[in-house]
């Protein structure tokens, strides 16, 4: 059988350093993607372009005083794919909203998800970056982070001839930070399930939630981090240690 068409969103803002990694290993899966991001992010609207990707420029995600709402960005980069000739309109579209530290297997049998269902894998934290990725025969060795499907929000997969998603006021719009869910999106589905494989998680968990406090993969520092770093203890009660030396 065939696989549908499948359309991919990421939001991505400061970022860059681990889309030029997960972008070049899960580029291949997707007929259509969509790279959301600030008109300032120069080096992720080349790196999308790079790998031939819409780019959708956009200031949703600080929208209404929010740090980082990144469900209203996405929902832009799903209208971005909404032309006609991203659309299958007899078969539908399979839809992936991924965060750009996310890395998906190199093969996923698409044939076997079901319609009707919002599919989210469990992630796997990676302990460290390094410049040799683990092989995905050595993800399993890495830890399961403790978020629950029930409110993860990093990788979630549907498809769009279901008729659970409406056509307009489909993300939520008040999520104040990059770890809120998508507490409506998700309602109009009777069950979330398991994906049948897991991803793997390649920066600091929740972290970056209000916008980019953890080290540049090359080392940098972020010059507002700090700043940051204090937003985001209003969500966290006892976040990672900020690291500045």
């Amino acid at each position: 059988m065939p696989t549908p068409p499948i359309n991919g969103v990421t939001v991505c803002v400061d970022y860059s350093d681990y889309l030029s990694l997960t972008l070049e290993y899960n580029r291949h899966h997707f007929d259509s993607f969509a790279v959301v991001t600030a008109s300032s992010d120069r080096a992720t609207k080349e790196l999308a372009k790079k790998h031939d990707c819409i780019v959708v420029n956009t200031q949703a995600m600080y929208a209404d005083g929010a740090h980082f709402n990144k469900w209203s960005a996405a929902a832009q980069g799903f209208d971005a794919l909404s032309i006609p000739e991203y659309q299958d309109t007899e078969s539908g579209n399979w839809c992936v909203y991924i965060d750009a530290d996310i890395l998906l297997p190199r093969r996923i049998e698409w044939n076997a998800l079901q319609q009707g269902n919002l599919y989210i894998p469990y992630r796997r934290q990676i302990a460290q970056l390094c410049d040799n990725m683990p092989k995905e025969y050595y993800w399993p060795l890495n830890s399961l982070d403790s978020e629950s499907i029930q409110r993860a929000s990093y990788c979630q997969i549907w498809h769009s001839g279901d008729g659970h998603v409406p056509d307009t006021n489909w993300q939520d719009t008040d999520i104040a930070h990059a770890g809120g869910k998508n507490r409506k999106f998700q309602s109009w589905w009777d069950h979330i399930v398991k994906a049948p494989f897991d991803v793997l998680h390649l920066s600091i968990p929740r972290m970056d939630w209000c916008g980019r406090i953890s080290r540049y993969t090359n080392g940098d520092l972020n010059p507002v981090g700090s700043r940051r770093y204090q937003t985001l203890r209003k969500y966290i009660q006892s976040p990672e240690p900020l690291d500045e030396n």
